[in-house]
């Protein structure tokens, strides 16, 4: 009888050794997957491979982070917010006061930010826009941001190309006001974000313009970091996924 409980006693310190195993390895797995992501001037996120939610730790003096500015690596800070702005630091603990466009993805991460140059509209890329316009009945002329972006955004070794456009903010007589991103692929164009409202609404929707291209989970797809101008400056970040994007951090 005493033989038997021994066995269920080791069977059980068998289990648990086991379950503590499973548990270890999952916690490893799950913090190499976790990125810390600072966007300026005020999103602070903690990503898990393409989930992310928003944090409040706003000090991270023991981490280093990859530190980019207007699309361009700077080098590795640590960093801080005070008074609600973002401040970097280095190894001497003296401030540097960055301005805007800034992110940061810390540098224990598989993560990376993508550079990318943006270009002109040409005769065609108006041409797609006007008839997207004319579809949505919006008869203004004006663009007040125009942003081209073209690169290999899935790795299928052609590139696609991103627009942004918008007459927000133009001085001209058309009644509405719009804020569109879009994705060329071939000849097909997929909407990432599609605002149409009223003029006189401007401060009241978003305003898209391009923050930063990254890939947080190290597939060589690309996700794309957009920032929006209005009155609660936010950002919000999308992956592709069977050929068009989708938000999976939104400006509400």
């Amino acid at each position: 009888m005493k033989k038997k409980y021994v066995k269920y006693i080791i069977l059980v310190l068998i289990l648990i050794a086991v379950c503590i195993g499973i548990f270890i390895l999952y916690k490893h797995f799950y913090d190499e997957s976790k990125t810390h992501l600072i966007i300026s001037p005020n999103t602070e996120l903690e990503c898990h491979s393409l989930n992310c939610k928003s944090i409040t730790i706003n000090s991270y003096t023991r981490s280093e982070f990859d530190v980019y500015i207007k699309n361009e690596f700077i080098g590795n800070y640590n960093l801080k917010r005070y008074d609600n702005k973002w401040y970097i630091y280095d190894y001497d603990y003296k401030f540097i006061e960055h301005g805007d466009n800034m992110i940061a993805i810390d540098k224990s991460s598989k993560a990376k930010v993508i550079e990318y140059t943006t270009s002109e509209f040409n005769n065609d890329d108006d041409a797609i826009l006007e008839d997207i316009l004319k579809d949505n009945d919006i008869t203004s002329n004006t663009k007040t941001i125009s942003q081209k972006i073209e690169l290999d955004f899935d790795s299928d070794n052609q590139n696609e190309i991103l627009y942004i456009a918008s007459n927000i903010m133009a001085n001209d007589d058309s009644d509405k006001v719009y804020s569109f991103v879009y994705f060329k692929d071939d000849e097909d164009i997929e909407f990432v974000e599609k605002i149409i409202s009223s003029k006189g609404s401007e401060l009241s929707i978003n305003r898209y313009t391009l923050n930063s291209i990254i890939d947080l989970n190290d597939d060589d797809k690309y996700e794309v970091v957009l920032s929006s101008n209005n009155i609660d400056d936010c950002h919000s970040i999308y992956k592709l996924s069977f050929g068009k994007y989708k938000a999976i951090k939104s400006c509400e």
